[in-house]
């Protein structure tokens, strides 16, 4: 059993039938190699970097580390339901080191529901939500960081900065700045998703309100107390 491996076993033998008996020494080790059950799957495009590998078992209940060893990426330009046919071949090894025969599959990779995509939520005074100025991280335009403000999600997964080249999509906005409009600063930014089916680009477009003001009262430091004499004259010492 698992509970015997590595470890040596003093065994005794009895004859069933004339009561004879023979004792031995055993050293219990795992030579049996694991188990991988690949069988061809359909994922969302977007889950692909969730999938782990086949399932494996392993007669001795040892730790089991999956290498992937062959990958092969075909894309579909024109396909109504999927983008990518990624065929991969596995291979097992477990804590003795016996090796599993190498199985292969095929993982379909389905289109990109965009019934799924999601924008950031405007942020303006209206409903509370309001920048404040120098409250928050910058971009390389100096406007406030997308990390900040939201990025558009699909299917609640972030596809902003990374955008998903594996389902097709392309993610990027642009702002437009109005300064000083009813004591805030507007930004108008542009979202942009485009997925790239067939020969075909499909745009889904949002714009972001972001309103950045000033609630914050100033502060006067104190100045220290100062004393001043006259000598009596027009001059002050």
């Amino acid at each position: 059993t698992k509970a015997h491996l590595g470890k040596k076993i003093t065994a005794k033998l009895v004859d069933g039938c004339g009561g004879n008996s023979c004792w031995s020494t055993i050293f219990v080790e795992d030579k049996l190699p694991p188990q991988s059950l690949c069988q061809d799957i359909v994922l969302p495009c977007d889950k692909l970097d969730q999938y782990t590998g086949p399932f494996e078992s392993d007669n001795c209940g040892s730790p089991i580390t999956t290498k992937l060893v062959n990958e092969t990426i075909t894309p579909l330009q024109c396909d109504e339901d999927f983008v990518k046919f990624i065929d991969r071949s596995y291979q097992a090894t477990d804590a003795a080191g016996n090796k599993s025969a190498i199985c292969n599959m095929r993982i379909s990779l389905e289109r990109a529901d965009m019934s799924l995509l999601d924008f950031p939520h405007s942020l303006m005074m209206s409903n509370d939500s309001a920048l404040i100025c120098k409250s928050f991280p910058l971009d390389e335009y100096g406007n406030p960081a997308p990390s900040f403000t939201g990025v558009p999600t699909l299917a609640g997964k972030p596809i902003y900065p990374n955008s998903n080249p594996i389902c097709n999509l392309y993610v990027g906005y642009s702002d437009e700045v109005f300064d000083n409009i009813g004591c805030a600063t507007k930004i108008f930014r542009s979202w942009v998703v485009v997925e790239e089916h067939c020969s075909v680009s499909n745009y889904f477009r949002f714009n972001q309100i972001i309103e950045i003001t000033d609630t914050v009262a100033p502060v006067i430091t104190p100045l220290p107390n100062q004393i001043v004499s006259t000598n009596g004259s027009d001059i002050c010492e």
